[in-house]
């Protein structure tokens, strides 16, 4: 899992770090999930898909908390292979 803040400065950090955080916890619980034999491929898909959804709303919530003007965001990348 891969997080690059967008913009260089004290935003782009604190995005990364939200979603990083966000997701991590998501695909710890989706991966559960998945090993427990519930979970299909298909439908793992779409917990990960949900995990980088709750990703973008922890980037926007630390946004809202921290009164931040301008950019905070990040890419994601994951992978699970």
């Amino acid at each position: 899992m891969v997080a690059d803040g967008v913009g260089g400065g004290t935003g782009g950090a604190e995005a990364s770090a939200a979603a990083l955080e966000a997701a991590m916890r998501y695909v710890n619980e989706s991966t559960a999930v998945y090993y427990g034999a519930r979970a299909d491929e298909a439908e793992f898909t779409q917990l990960l898909q949900a995990a980088a959804m709750r990703a973008h709303e922890a980037v926007r919530a630390r946004r809202a908390a921290l009164g931040a003007q301008g950019t905070v965001a990040t890419t994601l990348t994951l992978y699970i292979g």
